[in-house]
């Protein structure tokens, strides 16, 4: 069984801070989750090519 099938999925953090860069491409989702994941860390993030939207916006304000 892969975790496709699974009801739940685990997430355990990384031991060590993660460090890289993500090019993201214009899309609303993906900046919207890369917004999410960016309040959730730690430190500073920068996102570059981000889409620009009302809901992006949103999104930003709201983290």
């Amino acid at each position: 069984m892969n975790y496709l099938d699974s009801k739940s999925v685990r997430i355990t953090p990384h031991p060590t801070p993660l460090i890289g860069k993500v090019t993201l491409p214009g899309s609303k989702s993906i900046t919207n989750r890369a917004l999410l994941l960016a309040g959730l860390a730690t430190g500073e993030s920068r996102l570059t090519g981000a889409l620009s939207s009302d809901d992006t916006r949103y999104m930003a304000q709201a983290l």
